[in-house]
Formats: C-alpha cells, structure tokens, sequence
C-alpha cells in the first residue's frame, strides 16, 4: 500500500468529508439492489469521509466501514457519531481477518480504492481476502481504471478558465515524463500510471475492462458486470475493448 501520509493530510481528509454524491454507475447499482439491503450484512472498504456511508447504512442490516487511514476513520466517526446502527473500524484490505469468514452479504471498495494497489501480487491477495469474507452469493462491486482511457489522460481537456488551462498544460507536460510514451502503455493488459492525481504523488493501477473480468472469472466469481462511469449504464461484455471511460464499475458474485 502507498504512503499514508496523502489521506493523513487535513486538507484532503476535509475533501474527502464533504463529498457525498454518488457516481452514475453506483446509483444505478443500489437502484437495483436497494429493495434486498434490509436484510443484509454490508462491508464498505475504503470508505474515506463517507461518502457511500450517506447512501447504503440507512438501507442494510449491519453497516462496518473501514479504512486503512485512521484519519479518514476518526473523521466519520465523528460525522456520524449520532448514527448508532454504523461501525468503523480501521482495516488494511489485504488482511481482512479482523472480520468473520462469510459474514457479509455484500461488500463494497468504491472510488478505485483497489487501485492503489501497484503490485499484481497484492491486488489479487485484496481480492481473495474480500472472497473470504463474502457469503455465499454475496456480491462484490469495485471499480478500476480504465486503460483503454490513456488517449484522454495525454489530451488536453478544453476548459474557459484560464487558470484551469495552464494547469491542465502543465498537467499534459508532465504525463509523459512520469508514464513514458502513450503508445507503450496502450499496449499493455494493465499498468501503473501516475495521471495527476494529488500532484502526481498517487500511483495508480490501470487495467483493461476485458481483462479484469477475466481474472475475476479466474478467482471464481460469477454474474460478473460491468457499468459506465459517463452514464451509470451496464456494458455488454463484447463492448468492454471498446470502452474508453476513466474507470468501469464492476459487480460479482462469489460463487
């Protein structure tokens, strides 16, 4: 896991904290699923300032968020101090043996919080621990970023702001000198990028759409779907080589 020290940050934390809208993709998720959450146990992974706490405690059983950052933990815990049905606990996603096995009925890493896992090796150990703790049946949902999306991450963006202009300048100077040429990474299955995030100081995992559903099909998942971020619609999975979204929302269920 990457340094801490960037979600410890006060500034960020505050950022995080205020954010409570959910993206299209997860909306169309909990639309579908909302009439079934009265009676189940959910794991939100990566809960930063709560932002999916806002929209699914209310509706499940048994709400527990974590967070690797004990920062973003101490700030919704104090968020929704009033909200008694809701615990928080600190948790690193690759050891996930503070939890019951199959004890969760659905479990949820939003915001590509699985992405900033660099190493193959720990992704999939992310995963496995995230089986473990999944019933029978339980659905997992994560999204990922897109590598097929690198054509966007080396353009400019258009914009009216001047300021916004020159950041984005300067942004487009700098992909390539942290991430080499695009043509090397498009070639690639998956890849760690540095797209401008924090000021470049995050690295993140990039993956084909295609490719990911296939290594959740390797680890035994079934009913695996994928759903766009511009328009929260599922995608068909002979159109996932196709998709150019900044990341995919992907739904599984553990066999």
């Amino acid at each position: 896991m990457q340094t801490s020290t960037i979600w410890a940050n006060s500034q960020v934390v505050k950022e995080y904290v205020t954010n409570t809208s959910l993206q299209k993709p997860e909306q169309t998720i909990l639309n579908s699923i909302a009439p079934k959450l009265k009676h189940i146990r959910m794991l939100d992974i990566g809960i930063g300032g709560g932002r999916t706490t806002h929209h699914f405690a209310d509706l499940v059983k048994e709400y527990i968020g974590s967070d690797f950052a004990p920062e973003m933990v101490a700030a919704c815990k104090e968020k929704f101090s009033a909200n008694k049905n809701i615990t928080f606990k600190i948790a690193d996603v690759r050891d996930l043996s503070q939890f019951k096995i199959s004890y969760f009925d659905l479990v949820l890493f939003s915001f590509n919080g699985l992405d900033c896992l660099t190493k193959k090796e720990e992704r999939q150990q992310a995963i496995q621990e995230i089986k473990q703790v999944l019933a029978p049946n339980g659905l997992f949902i994560f999204s990922s970023h897109n590598i097929n999306a690198v054509d966007k991450i080396y353009r400019i963006q258009p914009s009216k702001n001047p300021i916004k202009i020159l950041q984005r300048i300067l942004k487009f100077a700098l992909i390539p000198f942290f991430n080499g040429p695009k043509k090397a990474l498009k070639a690639q299955d998956s890849a760690v990028i540095r797209d401008g995030v924090h000021q470049f100081r995050v690295k993140l995992f990039y993956i084909k759409p295609q490719t990911q559903v296939q290594q959740l099909k390797e680890l035994g998942f079934t009913d695996i779907q994928a759903f766009s971020l511009e328009n929260g619609a599922k995608i068909k999975e002979e159109n996932l080589a196709k998709v150019d979204d900044y990341w995919i929302y992907y739904t599984c269920r553990k066999a």
